[in-house]
């Protein structure tokens, strides 16, 4: 068990720096993995609609609404994503467990995404907590940004029983957020 907050986010970006993705998984909270994950397939799936249609009556660009659209996962689950390792289905990553689902989307999206990122393995440096409540904690850090200057970040944590979760924020999830292709696969 993972006693405060600073040290469940310091064990985070620990596995983080390590390429541990299985282990930042564990240390993420449910509820954070389903959402990034519904928004991920979400994506996948406007992205496999609009290569889907016709050139000409396209338009030109896509959106998605974070929600998981049942039709269109029917309708695109064997669509085969070349620009990820293994070649998953759209079908396969969204019948993925979670957390399978996110320790695999963050090994391709800092370690074998075909467009590297800036900030990528940055150092992160914890410098102290802010107790909201009982189960709700902000772990302020230092970390590099998407330019080469020191941010101050704040990564929220959530108490689950007896442990100390990562509730993530855009430092960590905008690394691994992979950009579909501009071109149908």
């Amino acid at each position: 068990m993972i006693a405060s907050p600073t040290e469940v986010v310091a064990a985070a970006f620990a596995a983080l720096e390590s390429g541990d993705w299985s282990t930042v998984a564990e240390l993420t909270h449910p509820s954070a993995i389903t959402e990034f994950r519904s928004h991920q397939i979400s994506h996948l799936l406007a992205w496999a609609e609009f290569y889907a249609k016709d050139e000409a009556t396209r338009g030109s660009g896509f959106g998605s609404s974070g929600e998981i659209n049942a039709e269109l996962l029917a309708r695109f689950t064997e669509r085969t994503l070349d620009w990820l390792p293994d070649r998953p289905t759209i079908g396969a990553l969204a019948a993925a467990a979670p957390k399978e689902f996110f320790a695999r989307w963050l090994g391709a999206g800092y370690t074998e995404s075909p467009r590297p990122r800036q900030g990528q393995r940055i150092p992160r440096q914890v410098l102290g907590v802010v107790q909201e409540s009982e189960r709700l904690a902000h772990v302020v850090y230092r970390g590099m940004g998407w330019i080469p200057i020191v941010e101050i970040q704040v990564m929220s944590v959530s108490r689950e029983g007896d442990r100390w979760l990562l509730m993530q924020n855009m430092d960590i999830l905008r690394s691994p957020r992979l950009l579909t292709p501009v071109a149908p696969c």
